[in-house]
């Protein structure tokens, strides 16, 4: 439960109450947004010749971080009322108008997100160069700025073939400017891109898609935490193919960048290293390819390890591992007849993911297994009702 002050903190967030006298900004006397109490204290310096400027911007910032996009829109404006050469004012403007992790952009804003970019494009020559970083990004992806990473969305367009007409509206919408997107993610503080850059290889091997993974060339060189996944998607589509060969050279470079000091050194969002993901995604790959020879408790000791690695991250939303290892560790346990351990590894992962569609169909398969039809039947009716829009039915926890 939270403790009251925190569950203020939230309410207010939430509601946005003003809790404090407002300030005049507007001609007429009225202010556009009110100074809120109880949001807590982070500050994040930017040039503004007002203090009061600084601190709607710190709110802004802060509501935009609690998912309240049109008040932190309102702060932005407030903070730009007060300071209108503040050019981070107009770019906060824009990052909450554009798309986030659980909405998509309303095509309505389209002109006035426009309008706050050139705004701050226009003022940058007057700020400090990482706001001019951020600013120039925010103009280089058409319009977003660089928090919301568009990359989640070309993780859409891959998987566009299998989800709704309105997402593959959406992907087909989207202009990713990957050679923008690889130039940035090999700067000093970019290096999450490299993480997001590479969504759409989780995306293939998500939905099965072997002979595009087949097909796809390697990242460059230099690039490595996306070689590495790389390595790993392609890994798994070898496997998948009866190139066990291979998917053990596949394995083997995979192994070499996990084990490479700057994976450890690189973190995600200042979160999860590019090392523990890397991990996963070898043990992953180790498991499917002992699985494919044979070595059926080999491949389960590998994918329980996955699964341990999996549990370790710090927890993030997204999860940075996008592909669950209890799908694998289910599947490898019902082929080697263990349908009792794979029940509760399927029912531990619908804990975690309650409405996720491969875990129920790979619960319904290791019931049936065991002969509890009627529980299998249950399970499987609650797929139908989950799985609606997704494609086609699934029989197992991995394709």
């Amino acid at each position: 439960m939270l403790k009251p002050s925190l569950f203020a903190a939230c309410l207010t967030l939430l509601l946005a109450s003003p809790l404090a006298a407002p300030v005049q900004a507007r001609a007429d006397g009225h202010p556009i947004a009110p100074r809120l109490a109880g949001l807590g204290t982070h500050h994040h310096p930017i040039t503004a010749a007002s203090p009061e400027a600084q601190r709607f911007f710190d709110q802004g910032l802060i509501l935009s971080f609690g998912f309240n996009h049109r008040e932190a829109a309102r702060s932005f404006r407030q903070a730009q009322a007060l300071d209108p050469a503040c050019a981070m004012c107009y770019w906060g403007e824009a990052l909450v108008l554009g798309p986030n992790i659980n909405a998509r952009m309303d095509a309505a804003d389209n002109p006035r997100a426009y309008e706050a970019v050139q705004r701050a494009l226009a003022l940058a020559a007057q700020v400090s160069a990482p706001e001019r970083a951020y600013i120039a990004q925010c103009h280089a992806q058409g319009l977003y700025p660089v928090a919301y990473v568009p990359h989640n969305h070309h993780f859409l367009a891959a998987a566009a073939s299998f989800i709704g007409a309105k997402e593959k509206a959406l992907a087909a919408s989207l202009h990713i400017r990957d050679h923008q997107d690889t130039q940035l993610m090999r700067q000093p503080g970019y290096a999450t891109l490299q993480h997001y850059w590479s969504m759409p290889y989780f995306a293939w091997v998500r939905f099965g898609q072997w002979d595009r993974l087949l097909t796809e060339p390697a990242p460059a060189e230099d690039l490595i935490y996306p070689s590495g996944i790389w390595s790993y998607a392609r890994g798994l589509a070898q496997v998948r193919t009866g190139d066990l060969d291979g998917a053990a050279a596949s394995l083997q470079r995979l192994a070499t960048i996990a084990d490479d000091p700057e994976m450890a050194a690189t973190r995600l969002w200042e979160i999860n290293t590019m090392a523990q993901i890397l991990g996963i995604a070898r043990e992953v790959l180790s498991g499917e390819l002992a699985l494919a020879r044979g070595a059926s408790g080999e491949a389960i000791e590998h994918l329980q390890t996955a699964v341990r690695l999996e549990d370790e991250l710090t927890y993030v939303e997204p999860s940075d591992w996008y592909v669950p290892a209890r799908h694998n560790l289910g599947a490898a346990l019902l082929a080697s007849g263990r349908a009792p351990a794979a029940e509760a590894v399927y029912r531990k992962d619908l804990e975690v993911y309650p409405a996720n569609g491969w875990s129920l169909a790979g619960l319904a398969q290791s019931l049936r297994a065991q002969g509890k039809t009627a529980e299998a039947d249950q399970v499987r009716r609650r797929l139908a009702q989950v799985w609606v829009g997704h494609g086609g039915p699934i029989a197992t926890s991995r394709l």
